[in-house]
């Protein structure tokens, strides 16, 4: 068996701590205080108005099918009243777009969507499957 010989460090053992001087607070004189005065400069931050919507909405083979699955994201969005829709392609059934609509500060923010489309009608079961695989709150 080994003991240790020396004291561990920072224990105090054998420390005497000395409180030191004492501290003393000084008031200031109020007659040598001067407020603080504004800075002269005009550094006015205006605030940067939001992109606007694309010109031209989409317009493709798949209009009329992107609109139907835009009308059935709305309820979804916060702000339903400003969504348009992006890169819209379509393989076999399944529609796909991102979806750019306003957030909570003005700007527009976009989201991939996907819908089912069987035969020009909306599959509301396989679209909501979709819609949750990509992170949308799906009833």
């Amino acid at each position: 068996m080994t003991y240790q010989t020396q004291a561990c460090p920072f224990t105090g053992s054998g420390q005497l701590i000395n409180p030191g001087r004492r501290v003393v607070v000084v008031e200031p004189d109020p007659e040598n205080l001067s407020p603080i005065k504004p800075n002269n400069q005009t550094d006015s931050f205006a605030p940067v108005p939001p992109p606007a919507a694309p010109v031209a909405p989409f317009a493709g083979p798949w209009d009329g099918e992107a609109q139907t699955c835009l009308a059935f994201i709305l309820p979804m969005l916060k702000d339903p009243g400003s969504p348009y829709v992006r890169d819209v392609h379509k393989e076999g059934t399944v529609l796909s777009m991102n979806v750019y609509a306003k957030n909570a500060y003005g700007g527009y923010t976009s989201k991939a969507a996907a819908c089912e489309i069987k035969n020009s009608q909306l599959d509301v079961g396989w679209t909501n499957i979709h819609l949750k695989r990509l992170g949308w709150f799906a009833p």
